[in-house]
């Protein structure tokens, strides 16, 4: 239940510390709120970013009082692989770096107690098949919803 706005920059926060410090995660590359990454050999070993994507605040129960009402955080997270032998091998890579990402937000569903669950994740490939190039150094958008954690 939820009387205020919350502060995003909190969960966000968690979710780097937890990707900064867990092995499946802590060589990666990992940012909050930069621009998408453009360098290949920056993604070499993993390379994340994440973003506020939205807050949505729904009524609990009609009737209940100003402050009863649920707050729904959405994050997402830019996941990029670089390996310049071959496509194949880049999305290998990129497989290998999602599920540790995944991982490690499995394993920190409340992300320090600042929400109350993980209600969702959606995997989005940003792949562009008509340049060769871009083949090489590929991403994907993680989508992570969550139950905020209430007063």
């Amino acid at each position: 239940m939820v009387d205020t706005v919350r502060d995003p920059s909190v969960v966000l926060k968690a979710l780097k510390q937890a990707l900064q410090t867990d092995v499946r995660t802590k060589d990666m590359v990992v940012k909050c709120m930069e621009v998408a990454n453009t360098n290949p050999d920056l993604a070499k070993r993993g390379w994340v970013s994440l973003y506020a994507d939205a807050d949505e605040y729904t009524p609990r129960t009609a009737g209940a009082g100003r402050g009863n009402w649920n707050w729904n955080p959405t994050l997402r997270a830019i996941v990029q692989a670089s390996d310049l032998s071959s496509g194949e091998g880049t999305l290998e890579k990129l497989g290998v770096y999602l599920k540790a990402v995944v991982d490690v937000v499995l394993a920190n569903k409340t992300l320090a107690e600042h929400v109350e669950a993980l209600t969702n994740i959606r995997v989005e490939y940003a792949i562009r098949e008509d340049d060769a190039k871009s083949l090489h150094f590929i991403g994907a958008l993680v989508t992570m919803q969550f139950d905020g954690r209430s007063n």
